[in-house]
């Protein structure tokens, strides 16, 4: 299968994602007056003005960009008992001056549109989205997106550079059956395609698709003990490159407890670029102002090496009164494919904490650290962020923030990079409910 053939199947499921939500929007109005349910729209108006320095690899991108930004937001949500529909667009005008402008310059950005469509019956529900959107790669941080959701396009590390746009149009389904039954199942589909564009010379960065079929089985054994089995088809086309195939098996046993859930899970892989397998213990304690969920265990690469691995997640509500707020902290160690060939090995290790040093004001810290390295040649990927931002409210309607945020690359077989970026924002929304 061709990549152009592929990427037609991308855009043909995109397309009829968005016809089928322009055919249920005056379904779902019309929903409205019979099920006395809702209707919200929403007018979204941002104004920013940003100042980034950059110390790159590539001498010409060196330097410091100021711009100025102007960012519009619309979107639309009707919910009745039974469905629920949403668009979101937001797209944005921006005038930059940096290393590569000749001046001040005015360009179009970052341009997205999501839409999504939600059925559920006594027995059964069904939910489709799409998305689509195009970004600057300097405006992308990995380290933000999530990197181990079984539903999610893992990141790939290389993506933190200085030039280029990302264009990435994404399609997902999924449908669950006997839902109210002792055993239930969930039939599930998903395609991403992402494509570069105003690369420099030298960058590793490829264009990509991804597809997927899943199917969960829902096993709750009695009022205490639920398992989850998960069987996934995942393929994978790089650049044109031949077709990558992999097939996987998890499942998950959980056991409900006053004091918390214990669980224990195993997965294997394997496929095109070898076998995966691995096995995991948890634990779940929620109290009144603190939770933690831990995952540990032991997993073995298509290399044959054993690595532990898992993740845990802490947070903490402190007193009216402490400085401090909610404090959050995570880490995670997991094996991953990256573009569905090249096996990494992530850890990551992320703190945050945020507090309403008023009715009007708030202040927000988070730090994060993360390393990818790749089990067969050794290279690895060092990243690390830290940013602060402070939000205030001017009226009902406006809020003005700020925010720093510095950012730091490292990988083995290149020059480091570096970024650092200073904001100012001043935002409104404009809400009509029907």
């Amino acid at each position: 299968m061709s990549k152009a053939i592929f990427r037609r199947i991308a855009a043909g499921t995109a397309a009829c994602a968005v016809l089928a939500a322009g055919v249920a929007i005056p379904f779902g109005a019309f929903a409205q007056q019979n099920e006395q349910g809702g209707m919200l729209f929403q007018f979204r108006f941002a104004e920013r003005l940003q100042f980034r320095d950059s110390d790159s690899p590539d001498p010409e991108e060196n330097g410091q960009t100021t711009q100025l930004t102007t960012d519009l937001g619309l979107s639309f949500s009707s919910e009745t008992r039974t469905e629920a529909l949403s668009a979101d667009f937001d797209a944005g005008y921006r005038l930059i001056d940096g290393p590569t402008t000749d001046g001040v310059t005015g360009e179009f950005m970052s341009p997205r549109l999501n839409l999504s469509y939600s059925q559920a019956a006594a027995t059964a529900s069904f939910d489709v989205s799409a998305t689509a959107s195009r970004a600057e790669l300097s405006e992308i941080s990995p380290l933000e997106a999530s990197t181990n959701e079984e539903d999610a396009l893992p990141p790939d590390f290389a993506e933190l550079t200085d030039a280029g746009t990302r264009d990435q149009i994404g399609f997902d389904a999924r449908l669950s059956l006997r839902d109210d039954a002792p055993f239930g199942i969930i039939l599930g589909a998903g395609v991403n395609d992402i494509s570069f564009t105003n690369l420099p010379a030298g960058s590793g960065l490829r264009d990509r698709t991804n597809g997927r079929l899943y199917a969960v089985g829902r096993f709750d054994v009695s009022k205490v003990m639920q398992v989850r089995s998960r069987l996934q088809y995942d393929i994978a086309d790089k650049d044109g490159e031949e077709l990558v195939e992999r097939f996987g098996l998890s499942s998950r046993a959980t056991l409900l407890r006053p004091d918390g859930n214990y669980r224990v899970s195993g997965s294997v892989s394997g496929g095109d670029g070898g076998e995966q397998a691995g096995l995991s213990f948890g634990r779940l304690i929620e109290r009144p102002k603190m939770s933690v969920d831990v995952d540990f265990g032991l997993s073995q690469s298509a290399t044959d090496g054993f690595y532990v691995t898992g993740n845990a997640e802490y947070s903490y509500a402190f007193g009216q009164q402490s400085v401090l707020g909610t404090v959050t902290a995570s880490a995670e160690r997991f094996l991953r494919f990256a573009n569905g060939a090249d096996e990494d090995l992530v850890t990551s290790l992320s703190v945050g904490s945020n507090y309403a040093l008023s009715p009007l004001a708030t202040i927000a810290i988070t730090a994060q650290v993360a390393q990818a390295e790749t089990l067969l040649t050794g290279e690895r990927v060092d990243l690390a962020q830290a940013r602060i931002s402070v939000g205030y409210d001017l009226s009902r309607d406006w809020r003005a923030s700020a925010g720093l945020r510095t950012e730091w690359r490292d990988p083995s077989n290149d020059v480091s990079s570096e970024s650092t970026s200073l904001s100012l924002s001043f935002s409104r929304s404009f809400d009509l409910r029907r």
